[in-house]
């Protein structure tokens, strides 16, 4: 039974993800799961990440990478939209309490 997912977002990370990955994996705790989830990287890093995983699997612990189109151009106004609800609650609270 897994007890901890480890996700870990990456974008053109062919740099530190090596390293990264080599940490998270040699934790004692063996009751997690590794997760990346590769956002659209043009430095071949999920390649990187999928040879790690291969070269470790017999470890034990479960590991899954997603490879996923960069959609960084939304979250700008999701964020936008959040601060805004943060302001309209904030402005409320006084008639609330």
């Amino acid at each position: 039974m897994v007890n901890i997912s480890v996700i870990m977002p990456v974008l053109n990370g062919k740099a530190f993800i090596g390293q990264t990955l080599k940490t998270v994996l040699d934790q004692r705790f063996d009751s997690y799961e590794v997760i990346v989830v590769d956002d659209g990287s043009t430095d071949r890093t999920n390649e990187l990440v999928g040879s790690y995983f291969v070269e470790n699997r017999n470890t034990g612990i479960a590991t899954k990478l997603i490879h996923q189109n960069n959609m960084g151009e939304v979250l700008p106004e999701i964020q936008i939209y959040i601060m805004q609800m943060a302001n309209t609650l904030y402005s409320l609270m006084p008639m609330i309490l």
